[in-house]
């Protein structure tokens, strides 16, 4: 660089970039300094590597196949009670170093026997069972009033007994045993699906019990821990039926998910509202609640003249405190490392450095709970404070804020640029505009969780005392805080009316994420190593100058790698034949077209949320143009009623918060159109059109072709299995006939009509064809006539895991293994996806 320099090429090597030649070594210095150099850094790299490639000691199986064979299965189970908390659906308990006990010899079982042994071989420390208890209330009595929408959630049992007694009888420390039925959290079976699996062993919970029996329980001697610890749990619960108290039911809920981190209170429209405003993670998965009371503590005590030490330990007491009484979550814990290190800075008088604060937060998390590599409030936590930590500083240095509050509008922008493909990764779609409510939430959430934290013990206090004096000041501590709740929702609601304000993008692919985040590294380390010229205002607006240069080239930069990610490529043809238990819902994506045929369930609750709703925003579809509706059975159409019931248009007449719906189409019954009232009322009041289909409607659709082969509208049976929708997709050699839930004298009618018409030769042409078999796979449906007319190249059959009907019948599938007829099932394989 000197040589180039003294014979006079400095000037142009500044000019043509070639002292971007002699960066690169400098570049790896700085690598080497501010990343290697941190030996915690590259210990918690080695660590999530060796989980990754299952290496590390007590790695949990992902998949969860070591505990499949206590699935639905009714065990005894003995295990240390390290936590309980009550919820708006009923009770939870959480065991410990389990042993799963041999049943005895008057009830015994061999093959028992051989399970429990299987499991207590498998069993590591720290395995635990989440135990679900029945309150005894009905739908409208949960405690906050109300229970959430979706009703009681998987796990909980059908049981309507009381077990208050039974959750007031244990303690946290006691060693008790337990009979009931033991479920494994369900796995993902849908491209997009939220999985469960992952998500309890991210949290080291292998089963689940509900439908309990207490056998027994040996309470500990006293100590001064577990006395804390049970008077937390006990704290948490008072608090809780405090809120109740001095907020109502809704507000109730809303305060809870944000001081104590327990949403399940929240209705699935509150939920959607929050996480639509890009709040919802903020305060929830954060752990917000935790860093901004303890922060507040600690200057409060700085402000009293407290040294730094005495001030740091009550503000730590206090977090962990805090962190037991919200349970102790992944965040939780990541917050309290972090925390307890900038603590340590301030006692010091050091400037905490985040990637070793992180760093040290991933060790210890994942030694303890090695699962929790795959938990995305875990990742995404990290990811937005190093967002904030280290792109703050070159986006400020480039945008130069000359105030405070854009200063915070910086940081904003920085913490959302950064975040960007883990949220897509993560949850499919963003929120643009967030970013601007960024600068006031810090102290907004502060004073919301402040006021909301008074009230609570105050009606805590009253319900352990009955002095009406704390009700009255829980009540005045209640009323800004419910007054900042509404606003909160209010600013949301408003948000969500704006054109763009949740788009929709998918998930991105790998090699996007990581061509994204390495071209925003090295341009923020380009940008670091500029000279403070490059920065420099000009007064007389030279369009010319570095800065002009340099902000031209962020914004360009910015645009292009935001634009990169956000770009997915469809395929030709792909039908997709989605898991959503006992129902029924088909998803064809065809170049700028999307079809649904039918959606719905009768075994999984809030099916479109859970099921359809991710598939849809995992592949980026934001419009679907048609949903074809089968027939008026619920387990087809509530899907639809349940998205439609939440349908919210923007000012450009779009859903705000889901994906478009172009128009629905149903048979064309004029005689039964009171099955349809609730879907045609939903429709109108959205301004969505509703037609109807009959046998000949056909559409062509850039070279893919729709034929409804059935009802004909002159021609009713009045059942409404037989006269439902059967559609005819073809697209180049590829064919797939949905029959819906034909099946008897109406598939025996339509087998004739067929034969008799020019469609026959179509069917049985050459080509591949797919048949989704009629209900579900029912033994009256499928039959051998219509097998033998189609000659169908495998055969689909949509049905829910261990139903109450028996489908796919042991009839079905003998004729179809006597045809040598390749057949795939949801139940068993998941999602069925078929390309061409």
């Amino acid at each position: 660089r000197n040589a180039f320099c003294k014979s006079g090429f400095r000037n142009a090597s500044c000019k043509s970039g070639l002292r971007d030649v002699f960066s690169i070594s400098v570049f790896g210095n700085a690598f080497y300094r501010s990343v290697l150099r941190r030996p915690l850094f590259p210990a918690a790299l080695l660590l999530i590597c060796l989980i990754l490639a299952g290496r590390f000691p007590g790695c949990v199986d992902p998949e969860g196949k070591a505990y499949s064979i206590a699935d639905r299965r009714r065990m005894s189970v003995s295990g240390i009670v390290v936590n309980r908390e009550c919820t708006a659906n009923g009770y939870r308990l959480m065991l410990d170093h389990l042993v799963f006990l041999n049943p005895g010899k008057e009830n015994g079982q061999a093959l028992l026997r051989t399970v429990t042994d299987s499991l207590n071989h498998v069993i590591t420390a720290g395995d635990r069972l989440q135990v679900f208890l029945s309150d005894g209330q009905e739908q409208n009595e949960g405690m906050y009033g109300i229970r959430p929408d979706e009703g009681t959630l998987p796990g909980y049992g059908s049981t309507k007994e009381d077990q208050s007694d039974l959750f007031s009888s244990v303690r946290i420390g006691d060693r008790i045993v337990l009979h009931g039925k033991c479920t494994q959290p369900e796995r993902a079976t849908n491209p997009g699906q939220l999985d469960m699996r992952k998500y309890y062993l991210s949290r080291r919970i292998i089963l689940k019990m509900g439908e309990v029996q207490l056998l027994e329980r040996d309470r500990p001697s006293f100590s001064v821990w577990l006395g804390f610890r049970n008077y937390l749990a006990h704290l948490r619960i008072g608090m809780q039926m405090g809120l109740s108290s001095v907020f109502g039911p809704e507000d109730a809920a809303q305060a809870a998910s944000f001081l104590l981190g327990e949403g399940s209170g929240l209705d699935s429209g509150t939920r959607q509202l929050f996480r639509d405003g890009g709040l919802s993670w903020l305060v929830c998965v954060s752990g917000l609640h935790i860093s901004l009371t303890g922060m507040m503590l600690y200057r409060l005590l700085r402000k009293r003249r407290l040294p730094f030490a005495v001030s740091a330990a009550c503000a730590f007491a206090w977090a962990l405190s805090y962190a037991f009484l919200t349970g102790f979550g992944l965040s939780a814990q990541r917050v309290l490392v972090t925390f307890g290190m900038w603590l340590g800075a301030q006692v010091f008088g050091r400037t905490r450095d985040t990637l070793s604060a992180l760093s040290a937060a991933a060790v210890i998390v994942l030694v303890r709970q090695p699962a929790a590599v795959w938990d995305s409030s875990f990742l995404l936590s990290g990811v937005c404070i190093l967002s904030m930590d280290y792109l703050t500083p070159v986006f400020s240095r480039i945008l130069r804020p000359a105030i405070s509050w854009q200063r915070s509008l910086t940081k904003a922008f920085a913490l959302y640029a950064g975040s960007l493909p883990a949220v897509l990764w993560f949850f499919y779609q963003t929120t643009p505009y967030t970013f601007l409510l960024y600068p006031v939430m810090p102290a907004w959430m502060g004073l919301t969780i402040g006021f909301s934290l008074a009230g609570s013990i105050c009606g805590y206090a009253f319900f352990e005392t009955g002095i009406p004096l704390f009700a009255g000041a829980g009540k005045a501590f209640a009323w800004p805080g419910r007054m900042m709740l509404k606003l909160l929702k209010e600013v949301c609601f408003l948000e969500r009316k704006i054109p763009c304000s949740v788009l929709i993008l998918g998930r991105p692919a790998a090699w996007q994420m990581l061509l994204y985040y390495a071209v925003l590294i090295l341009f923020s380390y380009r940008v670091s190593r500029m000279g403070p010229g490059h920065f420099c205002k000009d007064r007389r607006k030279n369009l010319a100058s570095p800065l002009v240069r340099t902000r031209s080239a962020f914004a360009s930069m910015l645009c292009a790698i935001i634009l990169m990610i956000s770009l997915r490529q469809r395929p030709a043809f792909r039908f997709t034949c989605l898991d959503i238990g006992q129902g029924s819902c088909n998803l064809i994506v065809h170049d700028r077209s999307v079809i649904l045929f039918d959606a719905g369930s009768s075994s999984v609750e809030n099916v479109w949320r859970y099921r359809i709703d991710p598939v849809l925003k995992y592949y980026g579809i934001r419009k679907v143009d048609m949903v074809f509706l089968s027939h008026a059975d619920l387990d087809h159409i509530n899907g639809m009623e349940q998205m439609l019931s939440l349908y919210t248009k923007n000012l450009c007449g779009q859903n705000a918060a889901d994906v478009t719906i172009g128009k629905v189409i149903l048979p064309a019954l004029p005689v039964y159109e009171d099955r349809w009232n609730g879907i045609l009322e939903l429709a109108a009041r959205q301004g969505i059109m509703v037609c109807g289909a009959g046998a000949g409607s056909r559409m062509e659709l850039d070279g893919m072709e729709l034929e409804v082969l059935h009802p004909s509208p002159g021609r009713l049976t009045g059942n409404a299995n037989e006269d439902c929708i059967v559609m005819l997709a073809a697209f180049r050699d590829l064919r797939i006939l949905l029959m819906g839930d034909l099946e008897k004298e109406g598939e025996a009618k339509f087998v004739r009509d067929l034969q008799a018409s020019r469609l026959f030769p179509s069917l049985s042409g050459q080509g591949k064809l797919v048949l989704i078999a009629g209900h579900h796979g029912s033994k009256y449906a499928t039959s051998e006539a219509l097998l033998e007319m189609v000659k169908p190249d495998a055969v689909l059959i949509s049905c829910g895991k261990n139903n109450r009907y028996g489908h796919p019948a042991g009839e079905m599938l003998r004729r179809l293994e006597q045809a040598r007829i390749p057949y795939h099932r949801t139940d068993l394989e998941g999602a069925i996806r078929v390309s061409n």
